[in-house]
């Protein structure tokens, strides 16, 4: 009588917490409207120069994503995509012509602010000197969502290379946001948009918005 009482005990503890052997994923941040963000992604590379510039400037222990963007001043702007603990920010090292590096401007990125609705791809005038970096491959991290986002953008005009996977939304199906480059060929980038790219749940694979990034209003 006892041993029953004991299991059902143990049955019903299982039931209140998260469940007989399965452990909530501490790497997953779950955002407003069903979005998440997975933290475990690792840094990626990037050329040593402008990796080394991030290094000396990062005081702040953030985890690097993407080189965005640099801009030709008195030395040279470098705008960066990085992770600080649970949130996204765009942060701009200057690099002086002593070859110092500082931080000069730290803004929020949410990137839940840009998947709403379709916006009209803009010029790369509009990015206020900034020259829109490429990176040489892709750094989705994730072989599945990779070829989700290649069938989505297959029939495109343009062409469009990601940078990272920033968030996913399970909406009967999954919707997938994807900051991406853009340009007229695989060689040259104009500018950059995230992409809501969305799975139903036969696997048939679109892109539901596509938003633009314009680097200049993070250059503050």
């Amino acid at each position: 009588m006892k041993r029953k009482i004991l299991l059902s005990l143990f049955i019903i503890v299982c039931l209140l917490t998260v469940g007989c052997g399965k452990k909530e994923n501490k790497n997953v941040l779950k955002l407003k409207d069903g979005w998440e963000i997975d933290l475990s992604a690792k840094e990626v590379e990037m050329p040593s120069e402008a990796k080394d510039i991030f290094n000396r400037a990062n005081d702040k222990n953030y985890e690097v994503i993407a080189l965005l963007g640099t801009q030709v001043v008195a030395g040279t702007n470098y705008m960066f995509l990085v992770k600080d603990d649970t949130s996204y920010k765009i942060i701009v090292v200057y690099n002086n012509l002593e070859d110092k590096a500082t931080i000069i401007h730290t803004n929020n990125f949410d990137f839940t602010k840009y998947v709403n609705e379709r916006i009209d791809y803009n010029s790369s005038d509009n990015v206020g000197g900034w020259e829109v970096y490429e990176q040489p491959v892709n750094y989705l991290q994730n072989e599945k969502v990779q070829q989700i986002f290649d069938d989505a953008t297959a029939t495109m005009d343009i062409v469009c290379s990601p940078i990272a996977l920033l968030g996913q939304q399970e909406k009967s199906g999954t919707n997938y946001a994807i900051l991406t480059y853009c340009g007229d060929d695989s060689s040259v980038a104009h500018q950059i948009d995230l992409f809501t790219v969305y799975e139903d749940l036969h696997g048939t694979r679109q892109i539901v918005s596509s938003a633009y990034v314009n680097l200049s209003e993070y250059n503050k």
